[in-house]
């Protein structure tokens, strides 16, 4: 389940009393959707079942969130904010390129941990969802995140010049196509899923570095 930290109702704010209960209503609900997401996946994010496992009236969703769409979006956001936030862990040493393949293992362990949020982040199972613009913009940052990393390892002359952007967005689809494969994996008799990622991720710096 991903972690996040509830909302900040303590006395020294001082929010109006029908402040501090409505914040700990909205977060009762994203609490009862995030169960919901992890435990049985997006199919189950329906308004009656979000109320249901937070034992509210369907009226409270309605009224924090405006719709289902209202509280998945939420759950979007917090999926790329723990990616994001993932990925900026991975500490920047004097090996770009190493940093580069530790985001990629980070990827695939979070894609794998948090299969229901991921599905939601990039399957969009919930019908008729689109996610905001604030949503899309921390889609965004993770991938600028990317770029970033991949634009340290040019600065040093481990892969040849070239748009971060776009070589982040090369390196983005590759490791998506395997997770995505691995996340269904029944179908495709591969004895060590970690090893194909490793040295799938490797072939294609390979392809990106100034040597090549």
């Amino acid at each position: 389940m991903i972690k996040y930290s509830p909302i900040d109702v303590s006395p020294d704010q001082f929010p109006p009393v029908t402040t501090r209960r409505d914040d700990a209503t909205r977060d009762s609900l994203l609490r009862a959707a995030d169960r919901l997401l992890v435990e049985q996946g997006p199919s189950a994010l329906t308004v009656r079942a979000i109320a249901n496992e937070a034992q509210m009236s369907t009226m409270n969703v309605y009224s924090r969130y405006g719709s289902k769409e209202g509280i998945v979006d939420e759950l979007y956001r917090r999926g790329f904010a723990s990616l994001n936030n993932a990925m900026n862990d991975v500490p920047r040493t004097d090996d770009p390129l190493d940093d580069l393949r530790e985001i990629g293992a980070i990827y695939r362990e979070f894609a794998l941990e948090n299969s229901t949020y991921y599905s939601l982040m990039f399957d969009r199972p919930v019908r008729y969802f689109e996610p905001s613009g604030e949503s899309l913009s921390m889609a965004v940052d993770a991938l600028h995140l990317l770029a970033q990393r991949v634009r340290r390892c040019m600065d040093a002359g481990q892969l040849a010049e070239g748009d971060e952007t776009e070589v982040a967005s090369s390196l983005w689809a590759t490791v998506h196509g395997v997770v995505c494969i691995e996340r269904f994996k029944d179908f495709t008799p591969i004895p060590d899923w970690e090893r194909l990622y490793s040295t799938t991720v490797s072939a294609v710096i390979r392809g990106l570095s100034a040597d090549s």
